[in-house]
């Protein structure tokens, strides 16, 4: 079964941005847009945006994302971040909050997450979070 929707996590924007960007991350992002399944939540945005150059990449760049479906962050979301922050850190892995976080969104809408940052493979592995990237990341 296909998702209706992909999280598209920042790591995976940054490189299908960048001119140097890694080809097959930069395909599967083109390919969920082409889809219209691409999905961004508010701690996406807020990387994304302060991440940008100048203030006319920050407008196009948030028009841009609002223009995808977009992922609530409940509390509910909040309290599944901060169980899964604990169970990995059970599991010797130091995983961001906000990773945790986007994790703990992706999982609760049952949609996967298109990235390149190992944080994701290591909850994959150890929570019910569905992820998509490229072997160079897993």
């Amino acid at each position: 079964m296909t998702d209706p929707y992909v999280l598209i996590d920042t790591s995976a924007w940054i490189e299908a941005l960048r001119t140097e960007g890694v080809n097959e991350i930069r395909s599967l992002v083109t390919d969920v847009l082409k889809e219209r399944r691409g999905a961004t939540t508010g701690m996406i945005v807020v990387e994304l945006l302060g991440g940008a150059r100048n203030n006319r990449e920050y407008q196009e760049l948030r028009e841009d994302l609002t223009a995808l479906h977009s992922i609530p962050i409940s509390e509910e979301t909040w309290e599944r971040a901060a169980r899964l922050s604990y169970e990995m850190r059970r599991k010797g892995f130091g995983i961001p909050a906000t990773d945790c976080l986007i994790s703990a969104a992706a999982m609760i809408q049952n949609v996967s997450v298109l990235h390149c940052d190992k944080h994701f493979e290591q909850i994959s592995k150890n929570a019910p979070l569905r992820t998509i990237t490229t072997a160079q990341f897993t």
